[in-house]
């Protein structure tokens, strides 16, 4: 018998699977990112529906089959919003930067603060703009895309968010911009 793993995840893309399935392909922080077949997940009547929409931030237990990870719950902690723009960047990073099965815990904490950071907190264009920043920065630097940056370590080793770190990046950020583009470039992904 195959054992229940329940572990946090956000979903970064959903792909319909044959009449009522779903694929859905979480970025989970005990597995790193996985496919996981959601039987039955576009009926109406499916309990878990709800849960497992793309952006979302939650709990998910999963199943290890033959070939793929199988659904078997959902509790999520964070739905998508209207200023999910962030996380949509976010999970459009990660779909380019991850392939297969690597457990990369900071990585995750660094998403679920931001997340969860956007989430608690009603933000200006600005503010969201220094958010995306940070949090593309600390995820490429966490994948070593980014290295050292005079001034900025503290900044780029932590995963916690508030709203005294948006000063102290506030006369930094075009630096940090810098790296971010460069490391993007280079990466050619």
């Amino acid at each position: 018998m195959h054992s229940k793993h329940t572990t946090d995840g956000f979903v970064i893309d959903a792909r319909d699977y044959r009449e009522a399935d779903r694929i859905l392909y979480i970025f989970t922080r005990d597995f790193g990112l996985v496919g996981a077949i959601a039987t039955g997940i576009r009926l109406q009547k499916s309990k878990l529906r709800a849960h497992c929409m793309t952006l979302s931030l939650g709990s998910y237990a999963i199943i290890r089959g033959r070939e793929m990870w199988r659904l078997a719950d959902a509790c999520v902690t964070v739905l998508p919003s209207a200023q999910y723009v962030i996380p949509a960047r976010v999970a459009m990073l990660l779909k380019r930067f991850l392939h297969g099965e690597e457990s990369n815990p900071r990585l995750f904490d660094i998403i679920s603060a931001a997340i969860t950071f956007l989430d608690k907190n009603t933000m200006d264009i600005e503010a969201m703009e220094m958010l995306e920043t940070l949090t593309v920065a600390r995820m490429l630097h966490a994948l070593g895309y980014i290295g050292s940056i005079d001034g900025l370590d503290d900044l780029l080793n932590a995963t916690y968010i508030d709203t005294s770190i948006f000063q102290e990046l506030q006369s930094r950020r075009k630096t940090l911009n810098v790296h971010i583009n460069r490391a993007l470039r280079e990466s050619q992904l």
